[in-house]
């Protein structure tokens, strides 16, 4: 076998070691069967310093009114089921923050994408309005899950958010820890799928996301990096400009992260969240002029989508340099550097072995 060969099937042993490693212990971590009547898995916390200042989830108007719709009538099945359950959604407790309006409208037609945020103060209190009744704390779960608390008994319910996935050893020091969906979560069922967006199977469709929760960590983390684009990139033949849609997605800010969140969809750029010098989010009429005016380089596209795909497959990058938006046909390719700086917030999880330890 060849050196490249022989790499490659060590990274994707160690890949698998991970992923059986978190199901191995995803079982240890629950509690035995005399304290598991007491507190089940779902209900049980991962103690930690809590360090989300917000939560946000993007998709077109008309997709959030289907899915907050579809939460209510999930919610409301599984309270009345039997036994009772405690495990519901989230999304039918909160309503857009705001909306910004597409020039060009996307495949279903929607001209308007509805921006939703959770905000939570430091000791993981909900600040946003929601339609509760009572106060909602942010936790993280012994299955590994984000989401929302409504109280500490056992009767009380946990509103699922997303997976918490941190990382695949030392090949994902970049982008990992991330909060991902259940399309961009690794685990043995999403392997086989094609819907797996970092899986050797995935096959985009027309309304697929092409941007997930490890492209939104490495620019999250890059500390050089001063905004966060979520543009949904397809890569075209060298010297055209490539094809860009905002698609729905999930992001996050910690406290002291003030990242602008930007995107492209059909040649216009927009901003979403976070938006810099008092702007309100909407369209941004030239990008490399609002980027000047911060004194910042104006977003390049990724080298590779997915960006950072399961080993063995190699990651691609996302550039940060003072190089036109698209480069001329003739023009050689310039190798970049890698900025992003590693990220390790195993300290958080003192009683919860890392991952990288398979």
């Amino acid at each position: 076998m060849t050196v490249t060969t022989l790499t490659s099937l060590k990274l994707a042993r160690h890949f698998i070691c991970c992923l059986l490693w978190v199901h191995v212990t995803g079982m240890a971590q629950k509690p035995s069967a005399e304290t598991a009547q007491e507190r089940p898995g779902d209900l049980s916390w991962i103690e930690r310093p809590w360090s989300m200042r917000t939560f946000i989830h993007v998709k077109p108007h008309g997709g959030w009114i289907i899915s907050k719709e579809g939460s209510k009538e999930e919610n409301l099945e599984q309270a009345n089921s039997e036994p009772k359950r405690r495990f519901f959604t989230w999304e039918e407790l909160f309503d857009p923050d705001h909306f910004v309006n597409l020039k060009v409208p996307d495949l279903s037609g929607d001209r308007k994408l509805a921006v939703v945020v959770v905000s939570f103060d430091q000791d993981g209190m909900v600040t946003s309005p929601h339609s509760r009744g009572k106060p909602l704390r942010g936790r993280i779960n012994r299955l590994r899950r984000l989401g929302l608390s409504d109280g500490e008994d056992l009767e009380d319910r946990f509103h699922n958010m997303a997976h918490w996935f941190t990382g695949i050893g030392d090949t994902s020091t970049h982008w990992a820890p991330a909060y991902c969906n259940q399309y961009q979560s690794p685990h043995p069922l999403s392997l086989k799928s094609d819907s797996y967006l970092y899986g050797k199977l995935f096959k985009p469709h027309s309304f697929t996301p092409l941007f997930g929760c490890r492209e939104w960590a490495y620019q999250l983390y890059d500390s050089e990096r001063p905004y966060i684009d979520v543009t949904s990139y397809k890569l075209g033949a060298r010297g055209k400009p490539p094809k860009g849609h905002i698609r729905e997605f999930m992001g996050w800010a910690r406290f002291g992260d003030n990242k602008p969140v930007i995107g492209q969809h059909e040649g216009n750029w927009y901003c979403l969240h976070d938006c810099p010098g008092g702007d309100a989010p909407g369209l941004i009429p030239d990008i490399k002029a609002w980027a000047k005016r911060f004194d910042w380089h104006a977003p390049v596209p990724p080298t590779k989508v997915p960006t950072f795909p399961d080993p063995p497959a190699k990651s691609g990058t996302y550039p940060y340099e003072p190089t036109p938006l698209y480069a001329p046909a003739s023009s050689p390719n310039k190798k970049v550097k890698n900025r992003a700086k590693p990220v390790n917030e195993e300290s958080d999880f003192p009683d919860v072995p890392a991952d990288v330890g398979c």
